[in-house]
């Protein structure tokens, strides 16, 4: 089962993904590396061609002809999309596009007008189609889980493809001519054709997607495509969320297009200048400086991408990661309309390039908030008909001002139209928040699959949402609400740390399940600050402590009880430290080394009196715990070192995890050789204590190990290494959290394969304690219960 993971190399670990998903992110990459070089390369010397045949005035003819033909290739490709293999139609798409750019080749010379039509049907009605197919395509091969790791990735190479692609154009368009560059753009479409088919050959999984692919739908003979869409999007509710996506995508793409036309000029103005200095070709100077521009664009793109990217969009949340696209472009409109020149034109364009990335990813996330059933005809939409809609009516709004100025005052009218264009997209971009959370609390409160539910809970622990508090903690206080649900929102809070939701919190201490109990107590000490809400702080935190009292009194579950003397450590108060030292004289075992560890984060040399006894303690977890609470104070870090070389060299099982934990207590990362060595012992403390040391001081050489024993069917190990991971670096514990999630998934899917026409209760008892040893991994509470139910009858 392991097997993969056992064998995590170095790139899985810098890319954080697992052995078994390249092949996947692999056929992914490299489809859309090929496809982006070509297309940069054809686009570049198409832009380069019309504007130096016909001149600049004519680019907008361009973007108006792209446009009409990407809308018919959505109709027609809409009426066949659910008839073949995407697959299929995508190398088809391929190879009739290749057979157009091939044939345009030798009129570019004879016949340009016939020359340039078929470049742009091949571009517009069967590249754009490719696209948008190949994006449904990708997000089917990943789940939900593996996207959010593997898609970072996979839309890197977007902007390789285009550095590489400008670098090219750049090299060459001194030595060839233009026309000669579509033979290299139709070399790199049909690269993309073997890296599929390999990777069919290559990887089983293909076979499964294939065959669960969604079919052609059967549709009545009195109703037709249109109109079955038209029906869907009018049976959903909050359909006004959609709307919103649409009209930012109408903006983005009309705001594009006058951009583009802007930067190109500025281009051709600096060029026409520097050409009749020199005396060199006007062509292939300015195919190569759109190529060199597009290498600045591309590399700018790419250090955001990889570098702020995804921590923008998750400090600033999706709808505000769309706001800053507006918010940028509006600050580079003012200064482009108060100095047009080459420099700010460039300069307008890379922010617009950059921001763009960030807009994207956002909107991209915001299809999670979009009926399952609608994501698809959404995505055909936005790119198949609302995209060249936009760009069709910038390109007429740029004609229109055309016929009325020209020169300086077409600049600046063009600019002010930008203005504008930037301003409204801001405002639906603002008002889009309040749809956007409206539609997740209506995924949560209504009626709707569990899957669905969850899903909501995950877009409502984003920033950015104002309403969403009060309805979370009125879900999580339902009890009739299912255990997983309201420990989801618990988690979500963890994510929140809203200081108003501790209340709420609170209330939950008394639940009869466990589960909620402990997620509970996990959830406040997600919180850097407990009890900081203004005037009532004081009051607060001491309701907070009797609370907690109250909560140990009564709790049954140790690892529970261990859990709040966590959590009393963070609030120094007076009825905290009388109550650790009420569990420190009179409890034993477990809860007095709880007890130990708790009052040596107090950090106040007065519990030294009252730990110093406990350094002679024959247990040797509270000897070593003692030893690592008083280490904190310079007068006992040598006793503490003594201490931790002793256990580690006593020979005794015991002893030696109790050292080993210390080193991660304290973090002596010089002992790290020394912890990896025991990762390979014959005794599971020994290797659940040297791994989690490794996973406190943020070292990957724990992961498999851990791995491996969160994975022990006895479930020993598993449910040590689950209450340890609470402790470790988060990176980690992340980490772990994820990949364990993703190979329970697989696993589980397995099982139910090979058991697909049995309904749960028909399956064997083996069978069943399998699948409730996998659920118990991954925390599905409800699922566990299902399967306790049938096992009990």
């Amino acid at each position: 089962m392991l097997k993969e993971i056992k064998q995590i190399s170095f790139f899985n670990k810098l890319f954080n993904v697992h052995g078994y998903e390249w092949p996947k992110i692999g056929m992914a990459w490299l489809v859309r590396f090929f496809y982006r070089i070509g297309f940069v390369i054809g686009w570049t010397v198409l832009v380069g061609l019309i504007v130096t045949t016909y001149g600049i005035a004519f680019l907008p003819y361009l973007f108006v002809m792209n446009a009409i033909f990407v809308i018919i290739g959505s109709f027609v490709y809409s009426t066949i999309l659910f008839k073949y293999k995407r697959q299929n139609l995508m190398v088809g798409t391929i190879f009739i596009t290749g057979l157009l750019l091939l044939t345009a080749i030798p009129f570019a010379d004879s016949h340009r007008s016939l020359f340039f039509a078929m470049v742009i049907v091949s571009v517009a009605m069967f590249l754009t189609q490719f696209k948008i197919i190949l994006s449904g395509y990708i997000e089917e091969m990943f789940t939900p889980l593996q996207s959010e790791r593997t898609f970072p990735l996979i839309e890197s190479s977007d902007t390789i493809g285009g550095i590489l692609g400008g670098l090219m154009v750049t090299l060459l368009a001194k030595d060839i001519e233009p026309q000669a560059f579509i033979y290299l753009w139709v070399g790199f479409l049909f690269l993309i054709i073997p890296c599929m088919y390999m990777y069919e050959v290559f990887n089983k999984e293909v076979a499964l997607f294939q065959r669960n692919e969604v079919k052609h739908k059967k549709r009545g003979k009195d109703i037709g495509v249109l109109a079955e869409i038209k029906n869907d999007f009018l049976s959903v509710e909050n359909v006004s969320f959609i709307k919103g996506l649409f009209l930012i995508v109408f903006f983005q793409w009309l705001l594009f297009n006058l951009l583009e036309f802007q930067y190109t000029k500025a281009v051709f103005q600096n060029i026409s200048g520097l050409v009749l200095d020199a005396g060199s070709g006007m062509e292939h100077a300015f195919i190569h400086d759109l190529g060199a521009l597009f290498i600045l664009f591309s590399s700018s793109a790419l250090l955001v991408q990889f570098f702020i990217g995804s921590r923008l969009i998750n400090y600033l949340g999706v709808a505000g990661s769309m706001m800053l696209h507006p918010i940028v472009t509006l600050l580079s409109m003012l200064g482009l309309t108060f100095s047009f020149s080459f420099l700010p034109a460039v300069m307008t364009k890379n922010n617009f390039t950059i921001t763009t990335i960030i807009h994207t990813n956002a909107y991209h996330s915001a299809y999670y908030a979009v009926d399952e059933k609608l994501r698809d005809h959404t995505r055909e939409l936005l790119e198949g008909v609302v995209r060249p809609v936009g760009a069709i009516v910038g390109t007429l709004a740029l004609i229109l001002l055309q016929g009325f100025f020209e020169g300086e005052l077409l600049i600046y009218y063009v600019n002010l139209l930008m203005l504008l264009v930037a301003v409204l997209m801001f405002y639906v971009a603002y008002t889009q928040q309040a749809r956007y959370t409206q539609v997740a609390l209506d995924d949560l409160v209504g009626q709707r699959p569990r899957r669905i539910r969850v899903n909501a809970i995950d877009i409502l622990a984003q920033r950015g949402h104002k309403d969403a508090l009060p309805v979370l903690l009125k879900v999580l206080a339902d009890k009739k609400e299912p255990v997983v649900i309201r420990v989801k929102v618990l988690r979500s809070l963890g994510e929140l740390r809203d200081p108003k939701a501790i209340e709420g919190i609170l209330e939950v201490f008394s639940s009869s399940k466990v589960a909620i109990r402990s997620a509970a107590i996990e959830t406040l000490l997600c919180y850097k600050k407990l009890g900081s809400v203004g005037k009532r702080r004081l009051f607060f935190e001491y309701k907070m402590v009797e609370a907690l009292k109250k909560f140990y009194k009564f709790e049954k579950r140790e690892e529970v009880r261990a859990k709040i003397i966590s959590l009393l450590s963070r609030l120094s108060t007076i009825g905290t430290l009388e109550f650790l030292l009420g569990i420190l004289a009179h409890s034993r075992g477990k809860l007095r080394e709880n007890a130990i560890y708790a009052l040596g984060k107090f950090n106040d040399k007065a519990v030294i009196e009252f730990l110093l006894p406990y350094l002679d303690a024959n247990s040797p977890w509270q000897k070593i715990n003692t030893a690592v609470a008083l280490g904190q104070f310079d007068e006992y870090k040598d006793e503490m070192l003594y201490i931790i070389a002793d256990f580690l060299h006593s020979g005794d099982v015991a002893k030696i995890s109790a050292g080993l934990y210390a080193i991660g207590e304290v973090g002596l990362k010089d002992k790290r050789g020394l912890c990896v060595s025991y990762l390979q012992s014959e005794h599971m403390d020994i290797r659940i204590s040297s791994a989690i040391a490794l996973a406190k001081m943020g070292y990957n050489d724990a992961t498999p190990v851990l791995l491996d024993l969160l994975f022990d069917k006895d479930g020993v190990g598993s449910r040590k290494i689950k209450k340890m991971l609470k402790n470790v670096d988060v990176r980690i514990s992340k980490n772990i959290d994820k990949i364990l999630k993703q190979v329970v998934s697989v696993e589980i899917s397995k099982l139910m394969e090979k058991h697909k026409n049995k309904s749960l209760s028909r399956l064997g008892r083996k069978t069943l304690h399998t699948l409730k040893w996998l659920y118990s991994l991954i925390d599905e509470y409800d699922e566990i219960e299902v399967i306790d139910n049938i096992l009990k009858n």
